[in-house]
């Protein structure tokens, strides 16, 4: 299903996307730094997706360890190739300041949580309330909508609470990752559907104002010699936090369906610690440097 999204993506690229022009010599490819990354974040990636299911065999310690030995690698062998005057696949001066770094905790902790949600989300609706693979993408539906209408003012939003959006987003996950876990200590995988979507449009309202300030923020320091440098770093984190997070709560959702048999039951320790997730989120947040309109507030009274 992805291929002709893919393609028409390429098209549109290709016709609405000016080209860009180079101002100097071109870079050579970093295939040093290039082999280096992608056999870190293989050994990093994989024993958390495969590392639950077989029980995390040796080889999956082992791999954690081969990416920490990889990625101590890394640094010296990008410092020299920026000290002979080339273009490393990771600048370092990325790193220098901690707005950069604190928002990669950000991005990981936030990706960890959603993509878990949505994992745990879909058991539940699935094989609790046995809602076919359709019916309970429609449920998700009321996700998407209160994420469709907060990411539209999260620009807006943003301009007037500065870093404080994020918080803001990451409370109002929390107030609807809790509500849903008192509809699912109440009526497990019975009651009414609308108490659960409910919960769901909070969720995805605050998602909304997290997911494009959190991208902005983080990038907003970057100097542009090194933007496509930081995209690039951003993303991964972004996909690291997704496998992390399936892992990890993953494991812990099917642990507790094993011990105590129930998907309700599973699903609210998922929730607590989803909970726990965009709680800590909004803390971190606070250590990101703020450059609100103090007075932009008065827009909304």
């Amino acid at each position: 299903m992805n291929v002709p999204v893919g393609l028409a993506a390429l098209a549109l690229t290709r016709r609405h996307v000016p080209a860009g022009r180079a101002t100097g010599p071109s870079p050579r490819l970093d295939l040093v730094g290039a082999g280096l990354v992608t056999a870190a974040l293989v050994a990093l990636v994989l024993p958390l997706v495969e590392g639950p299911g077989e029980g995390w065999p040796w080889w999956s310690w082992g791999c954690q360890a081969a990416a920490a030995a990889l990625f101590a690698v890394l640094v010296p062998a990008q410092r020299r190739i920026a000290a002979r005057g080339g273009s490393p696949i990771l600048p370092l001066a990325l790193f220098a300041g901690r707005a950069f770094v604190v928002g990669l905790v950000n991005v990981v902790v936030f990706n960890a949580s959603v993509a878990s949600w949505f994992f745990v989300l879909a058991l539940y609706l699935q094989d609790g309330r046995h809602l076919s693979p359709l019916r309970a993408g429609l449920v998700f539906s009321a996700l998407s909508g209160g994420f469709l209408v907060t990411s539209l003012l999260a620009g807006r939003v943003l301009a007037s609470l500065g870093r404080q959006v994020l918080a803001l987003g990451a409370g109002l996950r929390v107030l609807g990752l809790l509500a849903l876990w008192v509809v699912v200590r109440e009526h497990g995988t019975g009651g009414d559907i609308l108490w659960v979507v409910l919960p769901m449009a909070a969720e995805g309202a605050g998602q909304g104002l997290v997911t494009g300030p959190l991208v902005s923020r983080e990038l907003l320091g970057v100097r542009p010699a090194v933007a496509g440098a930081g995209s690039g770093v951003l993303v991964s984190a972004q996909q690291v936090g997704n496998s992390i997070g399936v892992a990890v709560i993953g494991a812990v959702f099917f642990e507790t369906r094993h011990s105590d048999g129930s998907v309700a039951a599973a699903f609210g320790v998922a929730l607590l610690l989803l909970a726990a997730l965009s709680l800590a989120l909004a803390a971190l947040v606070q250590l990101l440097p703020n450059t609100p309109a103090w007075g932009g507030w008065r827009r909304w009274l």
